[in-house]
């Protein structure tokens, strides 16, 4: 981004890659830590409605509070894959990342608007939409049309991305900030469950960012 918080033009390239001021690294534990901080706390209200049940305080005034079960806090699905992301400077170029697609890293100064796309699109850019809370929902280009349509569907959703990405070890990858999910295909409850709990979630180096006004039409 430009100083005055605008986007630059992306309409030109420079073969080199350029980067940009960096800013401080962001790891990928963040999302890890307030899941477990998330079921300390509510342990500890539980526990503490169980300790007032024995307190024989006439006087006391009822607390109208419901216990929360913390096996109903919420966590990500089964199978998520942590992955170690230390920088996310600004660049100019391709940048090769660890996974297929990326899921953190130095991206493009512009991102990526959140919507449906048919083709392929820029994965620094994608990245960059990552980095702001969103969930990018990548499927292999021969994914059965009747699939296709409900992932088209998923991505009216705020803050979801969804794209054809080559070379997908799974017919369906969800990807988050330092987070990914293989999936054999769009009916895997898990799916739902990973855009629940990562879109805009506890992993969002930039929460409050948008995933609007950038580049790029969806359909």
């Amino acid at each position: 981004m430009t100083n005055d918080g605008l986007p630059p033009d992306v309409a030109g390239s420079r073969p080199d890659k350029q980067r940009i001021p960096a800013r401080p690294p962001a790891s990928s534990a963040p999302w890890i830590v307030a899941v477990a901080v998330t079921l300390l706390v509510v342990a500890g209200v539980v526990a503490f409605i169980s300790g007032s049940d024995d307190a024989s305080n006439e006087d006391a005034v009822p607390m109208e509070l419901t216990p929360v079960d913390p096996e109903d806090a919420p966590r990500p699905p089964d199978g998520v894959e942590q992955v170690e992301v230390t920088t996310r400077s600004h660049v100019e170029g391709d940048v090769e990342y660890e996974t297929v697609p990326g899921v953190g890293g130095d991206h493009a100064d512009v991102w990526i608007n959140c919507g449906f796309y048919p083709d392929g699109q820029s994965e620094e850019q994608a990245v960059h939409s990552l980095e702001h809370g969103a969930v990018w929902i990548a499927y292999r280009p021969d994914l059965p049309e009747g699939q296709v349509a409900e992932l088209r569907a998923l991505a009216a959703q705020p803050f979801t991305l969804v794209t054809p990405v080559d070379a997908l070890s799974g017919d369906v990858v969800a990807s988050a900030w330092g987070a990914r999910l293989e999936l054999d295909g769009v009916d895997d409850p898990r799916l739902s469950e990973f855009l629940e709990f990562f879109r805009q979630g506890p992993q969002t180096p930039e929460p409050g960012a948008p995933c609007t006004s950038g580049v790029g039409t969806p359909s």
